[in-house]
């Protein structure tokens, strides 16, 4: 008997947060002041501003055109720089301006010479909102003639607004540059192919490349540390936990909903969504997780919050109490197992249709439309089950397709059964547990046999003349 498995796949790596953070060699807070130790930071359209928390005078305000905002190390701190450093950084993107890099705007810039750059090492968003990482080496020493390596990332969110950024770099010989954002790597590459700065203008720019040059970027800027040394994935998820934004909380008015998150990553190693373990959900805590919730059999009965997980990929949220499921926010996910509630709404809707691989709402009597973006995009779904008085509509809230419900119905018999179940007229069978999983699958028949499975309840999808119905089997 072939089998098909349900899987709901974690896209994003369970937190560890084991080690220690270092003491970076500079750091610039900009609490009260632009000034600090090493740095240089110009008063050209440069001033304090509220910071990720909205607390006054925490960051600086970049506007167009600003100044330039740059760091000189030490001889000492330099040279250590040339074979292992770590780069990090809050910043809050309003616009670009003007590039030497064309469409890509320096994070941090960093060469050995601002006019014709002869080696440079550059970290950068580009105008179709990605991340990259380049070096570039001249190919002419008096001229500005140079070659390019480069590597680039996904950004991972939506939101161009708060987000941390971090580079780090080793120049061993099995180096490597490596860059992050919100804690999540997203460019991996060896270091090889990159050049550090040699000799000279050690500066280190921030959202430009030089003194008259630096507007490229502008809108916030927080929290720049300079480390002398390597940070590991775990470090580095850490250090992002440790700063990330805490005046937003999710408002989650369901007790159950808000335990089952904080308490998430308890259950088989699963994601961790409270990320700084204060048993709260903060906004950017929901903004960063892109994997999928497991919330089955939590006794929930409301979700609201979900809609500010906006790069969840899937939802689990079976064998619950939910009355409505609305994830037209979540413009990311392609899974979600709602069976076994009480649904009476469901929209789906959330432009991503197209691109779902599960979609189970099995079991839910009392609903009858379920909101997709369109007919045609539910056309190649292969894995979705829901019962026969249900019906897709691209709007739920306007005139329903008949539904199937005056149809002569199967029965089943007996319910509960200790193993044999016969149906009242012959059709086709799915047999699912209440995970989604195909157990059984069997053609035309009047009997289907339950006695080696487990006890429990069961899903059976049945198919003949008189259309498709999906009914609730307990096993003893």
């Amino acid at each position: 008997m072939k089998k098909t498995i349900l899987l709901f796949t974690g896209l994003l790596a369970s937190w560890c947060f084991g080690q220690t953070i270092p003491t970076p060699v500079y750091h610039h807070s900009f609490s009260e002041s632009l000034s600090a130790n090493n740095f240089t930071v110009s008063t050209t359209k440069i001033s304090l501003d509220t910071d990720r928390n909205e607390e006054a005078n925490k960051s600086a305000k970049l506007e167009a055109d600003h100044g330039a905002i740059k760091l000189t190390p030490t001889s000492s701190h330099f040279n250590n720089l040339r074979s292992s450093g770590t780069i990090s950084m809050w910043y809050k993107h309003e616009g670009t301006g003007a590039s030497a890099f064309g469409s890509d705007k320096p994070l941090v810039y960093w060469s050995n010479k601002q006019t014709f750059y002869q080696e440079a090492l550059l970290f950068a968003l580009t105008n179709d909102g990605k991340v990259k990482v380049a070096s570039y080496v001249s190919t002419n020493p008096n001229g500005n003639g140079h070659s390019a390596s480069q590597v680039g990332g996904e950004f991972p969110t939506t939101d161009f607004g708060w987000n941390h950024f971090t580079l780090t770099w080793n120049m061993g010989t099995n180096g490597y540059i490596k860059a992050y954002v919100n804690g999540k790597k997203i460019i991996d590459t060896a270091a090889p192919i990159f050049s550090i700065p040699s000799t000279s203008s050690p500066d280190i720019y921030f959202t430009g490349f030089s003194d008259t040059h630096s507007s490229s970027l502008y809108g916030n800027i927080d929290e720049i540390k300079v480390f002398t040394q390597v940070l590991d994935d775990s470090q580095i998820a850490k250090m992002f936990a440790q700063e990330l934004p805490t005046f937003c909380e999710v408002n989650i008015p369901d007790t159950n909903f808000k335990n089952a998150l904080v308490n998430h990553h308890l259950t088989d190693n699963f994601p961790k969504v409270d990320l700084n373990g204060d048993g709260k959900i903060q906004c950017m805590e929901a903004k960063v997780y892109n994997s999928t919730l497991m919330l089955t059999k939590k006794n929930i009965s409301d979700l609201t919050g979900i809609e500010t997980f906006t790069m969840l990929g899937g939802l689990a949220a079976g064998e619950n109490n939910l009355t409505n499921v609305d994830i037209s926010n979540n413009k990311r996910l392609t899974q979600i197992n709602v069976g076994l509630n009480q649904l009476t709404s469901l929209n789906v809707a959330n432009g991503n249709n197209t691109k779902f691989i599960v979609m189970l709402a099995y079991f839910n009597p009392n609903l009858t439309c379920i909101q997709v973006d369109s007919i045609a995009s539910t056309s190649t779904w292969t894995n979705h089950n829901f019962d026969s008085r249900s019906k897709y509509s691209e709007n739920c809230s306007g005139t329903m397709a008949v539904s199937d419900i005056n149809k002569k119905q199967i029965m089943l018999s007996p319910n509960p059964t200790a193993g044999m179940v016969k149906l009242s007229e012959k059709a086709d069978v799915q047999v699912f547990d209440t995970s989604g999983r195909l157990i059984g699958s069997y053609k035309n028949v009047e009997n289907v046999d339950l006695s080696t499975q487990k006890q429990g309840a069961y899903i059976l999808k049945l198919n003949n003349d008189n259309g498709t119905q999906t009914t609730k089997i307990i096993k003893n």
